[in-house]
């Protein structure tokens, strides 16, 4: 959801001739997608229209994200969270 919001956010900017260094950082042209919470592997949402230089900026954040063992910092996280609400 956050990543459609960004790129609605984006792309209504940048149809009104808005354009800086802070907007050009939503542009999903550059990160490729967003990575899902609540799975035990690498899931990422990307957009419909993408080009192949943006998927494989979707590939690297999936390799990024399984090197760096995201999903079990995500998973440690909420095993926090979770027990202390126990």
């Amino acid at each position: 959801m956050v990543l459609k919001v960004i790129e609605g956010f984006y792309y209504h900017l940048a149809v009104r001739g808005v354009n800086d260094d802070f907007m050009n950082l939503l542009n999903f042209k550059h990160h490729g997608g967003g990575l899902i919470l609540g799975v035990n592997a690498p899931v990422v949402v990307g957009h419909g229209i993408s080009k192949s230089s943006t998927i494989v900026k979707m590939i690297e954040l999936c390799i990024n994200s399984v090197k760096s063992k995201y999903c079990d910092h995500v998973a440690e996280a909420f095993s926090h969270v979770t027990a202390q609400n126990n």
